[in-house]
């Protein structure tokens, strides 16, 4: 009986497990898709080059730097959520396919959208990546 009961409680806490991953895999996306959004409102310069950068005006080798990192930070969350959907942590619905895809091929989101177009930056930096995540993207996201 003490087994039985011991088994019992060891499924339970598996389960409870399960959801406490869950549950962190769930914020930490949510930290990754704000931090797009908070970057350019933390760092008052980033939001000005992001501006020059989405009028085509010429930059500072500071400012390309900024956006340069900017790009940088977004494809490293990226590959965070992706390792968490090959770890089976989330779902394929679960990851914002269509959004990434917008971040490529000059494709505004909206009419006040100053992102970076991430195209020439993957072709130049996707060699730091992951191959895995590289040839998931360049599938999935840069040339579906």
């Amino acid at each position: 009986m003490g087994v039985i009961a011991g088994i019992v409680f060891l499924a339970v806490e598996l389960q409870q497990n399960s959801e406490m991953l869950s549950a962190q895999a769930r914020y930490s996306r949510q930290e990754i898709r704000l931090a797009d959004t908070v970057l350019p409102i933390n760092n008052e310069n980033y939001a000005s080059a992001l501006i020059k950068y989405s009028k085509g005006q010429d930059l500072s080798e500071y400012e390309d730097l900024l956006i340069r990192r900017g790009m940088d930070v977004t494809l490293t969350n990226w590959q965070f959520v992706y390792t968490e959907y090959k770890q089976g942590l989330i779902e394929a619905s679960e990851l914002p396919i269509s959004s990434w895809q917008s971040y490529f091929n000059n494709e505004k989101r909206s009419n006040e959208d100053y992102w970076p177009d991430l195209t020439d930056y993957w072709e130049s930096e996707k060699n730091n990546f992951d191959s895995d995540y590289v040839s998931w993207m360049d599938e999935n996201i840069v040339s579906p």
